[in-house]
């Protein structure tokens, strides 16, 4: 029960590390981007994920079908923050659910001004974030694992986007990234093969 207890704490530091290092992350770069960081526009987001698996058949979700709702605040013209909800849709809805913190930079142009600037229609994008893992949820642990959690480090790229937050939507698709579990010390890769952006307020000035 001890050694329980112990290794219960030590991913409990490494979460917090990884956290720690995200939001240092996200603040450095968003103070070194020209102009000044405030609150641009506030966006729903959806967007499907496909986990597969690396070495020794590892992979940090079960093989199905898994989606994510979540928000994206815009901090600068190219830099945005998104907060998401991942959870698995098949074969056991909901039986692993993953936190999903990330900061995204526009790589081709700026994702968004303000409501009377327009922005090109094709973006590229960069995501750097970090998930945090809460697996075998609902299930019966007498006859299958037993919960536990994992926290993972992950950089996306996404090579298309089309359409802009200024004209109320932005589709993106083709997204792949690759992950690496602090709680395994193991690395896979992952694609969002489709994912959408819908404009619902705008907070320039």
């Amino acid at each position: 029960m001890k050694q329980f207890f112990m290794s219960e704490d030590k991913l409990n530091d490494k979460s917090r590390t990884a956290l720690m290092a995200f939001a240092t992350v996200v603040l450095v770069v968003a103070f070194v981007m020209p102009g000044s960081v405030h609150a641009q526009d506030l966006s729903l987001s959806a967007s499907t994920w496909t986990f597969f698996a690396g070495a020794d058949s590892y992979r940090p979700a079960g093989p199905g079908a898994y989606a994510e709702l979540g928000a994206t605040l815009g901090l600068t013209p190219r830099l945005e923050t998104n907060l998401g909800l991942i959870g698995e849709v098949a074969p056991a809805p909901a039986g692993t659910l993953f936190l999903n913190a990330a900061a995204t930079y526009s790589i081709l142009g700026k994702r968004y001004i303000n409501s009377d600037e327009p922005t090109d229609v094709y973006s590229m994008l960069l995501t750097a974030g970090v998930l945090e893992g809460f697996h075998t949820l609902w299930q019966d642990t007498s006859t299958s694992s037993a919960f536990s959690t994992s926290t993972h480090l992950y950089l996306r790229l996404t090579p298309f986007g089309v359409g802009s937050l200024y004209y109320g939507r932005r589709d993106r698709g083709l997204g792949v990234g690759i992950q690496y579990d602090l709680s395994k010390g193991m690395w896979s890769v992952f694609t969002n093969f489709l994912a959408a952006d819908f404009h619902i307020a705008d907070f320039w000035r």
